[in-house]
């Protein structure tokens, strides 16, 4: 899914029988108390690749429809809740940012519409770098609000600094806050030396963020195995690059995640705020996530949810004016103690101990004694320092945070530990 970044349980394990009317009542119970404020807000469209250049609105109703869509689910959701909800983050998918200008700004309007938006909040919207629509593009984003453009690499981009420059000079010409790029580590056909060029010629273009990409999750470490061959090529690929950003002046804020000093998502990591979720990072916690769009996933507490991922069943739900929610999860004690201990060591690559155990009521060894065995050998290894009142991933250690924090996936690890060895593994 376009954006995803960070959400556990990851929506494959939320279950179809929890679908509409199930996550609805959590969405009216959310109304009191007001831990629902404030919440964030994902609106998230199909990418079609036609729009990006469609500046001769060629595409016009296709992108109204999509936007009467949104529109649409917008008023479903707010009926449902009953009041309007307060909006501290929002985030639109490269999707959306490739609709016309007309769609954009009928979107726009709605969030104001249907959600309490905050003074201050934080708005990213995604791009294409190849939109041919730049120029026009960018100034309409600023208007509808915009503070963060996020956009990414890609190896059709053999010239990066030719694609790259331009967009970054009209984002601080349009008065954007914040610039963020995504860097693929690991595309195929792709070099790492290739990589590297790619890291060096961002640098040199100082965007706010630069973020490293994978096509996949991470593997996950079997206990008693460490990192295989493949794992080490790759972490020394990471190290590589996480020496050429930092000798750039960027500050390693999260195990995939650089940013400059003066980035407000710098300044939360410093204050330890910085917190990871499914489109990305903030600068705060918040209880809820409101999805809309096609294949959005979002949360009201511990209910997660996604919509309906095919376009014919988004719509026929929305013509019945119901919520086109297709499947949810209700998140356990132990599941949400578990996402804390990840998001913890994906951000602040430590895990308090004696805080997991008060806001949970738990025994910390007691509960994870699988998982404290499985880090035995990267404790050996000098990857991770476990004590009564912390686990701390070393500085060779945070390389591979996103696979140590792997191991309290509740839900991937039996899947690992019964697969079956491959030859030469």
């Amino acid at each position: 899914m376009e954006g995803m970044q960070f959400c556990y349980p990851r929506p494959h394990w939320f279950a179809q029988a929890l679908g509409s009317s199930y996550v609805e009542s959590w969405i009216k119970a959310s109304r009191q108390p007001y831990w629902y404020r404030p919440a964030t807000l994902a609106v998230v469209a199909p990418f079609d690749h036609r729009s990006i250049d469609s500046v001769t609105g060629k595409h016009a109703d296709v992108d109204k429809m999509h936007a009467a869509g949104l529109m649409r689910e917008m008023a479903l959701f707010t009926r449902a809740h009953g009041v309007r909800a307060g909006v501290a983050e929002v985030y639109w998918s490269a999707g959306l940012t490739a609709l016309a200008e007309p769609a954009l700004r009928a979107v726009r309007d709605a969030i104001s519409q249907y959600f309490d938006m905050e003074a201050n909040a934080c708005f990213t919207a995604r791009v294409a770098l190849s939109s041919s629509r730049r120029s026009a593009l960018l100034p309409v984003l600023r208007e509808c609000g915009v503070t963060t453009l996020h956009t990414g690499v890609t190896p059709a981009h053999a010239d990066l600094s030719a694609s790259i420059e331009p967009f970054i000079d009209a984002a601080r010409s349009n008065g954007f806050r914040s610039i963020a790029v995504d860097l693929p580590i690991d595309q195929p056909h792709v070099s790492a030396e290739t990589v590297r060029d790619w890291a060096a010629a961002l640098c040199l273009c100082r965007p706010s963020r630069i973020f490293l990409t994978r096509r996949g999750s991470e593997p996950a470490i079997r206990p008693s195995k460490g990192l295989d061959d493949a794992d080490l090529r790759l972490q020394r690929n990471w190290q590589a690059l996480f020496a050429t950003l930092i000798a750039a002046g960027y500050e390693h804020i999260a195990h995939d995640a650089f940013a400059l000093h003066a980035d407000e998502l710098a300044n939360a990591k410093r204050l330890a705020t910085l917190v990871p979720r499914c489109y990305g990072y903030s600068t705060c916690a918040s209880h809820a996530s409101i999805a809309i769009g096609q294949g959005a996933v979002g949360n009201a507490g511990p209910m997660q949810y996604q919509n309906c991922r095919d376009p014919v069943s988004y719509a026929a739900m929305l013509d019945r004016e119901a919520l086109p929610i297709e499947r949810g999860l209700l998140t356990s004690p132990n599941d949400l103690a578990r996402r804390a201990i990840m998001a913890s060591l994906l951000t602040n690559f430590a895990v308090d101990v004696e805080a997991i155990e008060q806001c949970y009521w738990i025994d910390f060894r007691a509960v994870f004694r699988p998982e404290l065995v499985a880090l035995e050998p990267l404790e050996r290894d000098g990857f991770v320092e476990i004590d009564t009142k912390q686990l701390r991933l070393t500085p060779i250690g945070r390389f591979a945070c996103g696979r140590v924090a792997n191991l309290f996936d509740r839900y991937s690890q039996p899947l690992e530990r019964a697969r079956p060895e491959q030859d030469g593994a």
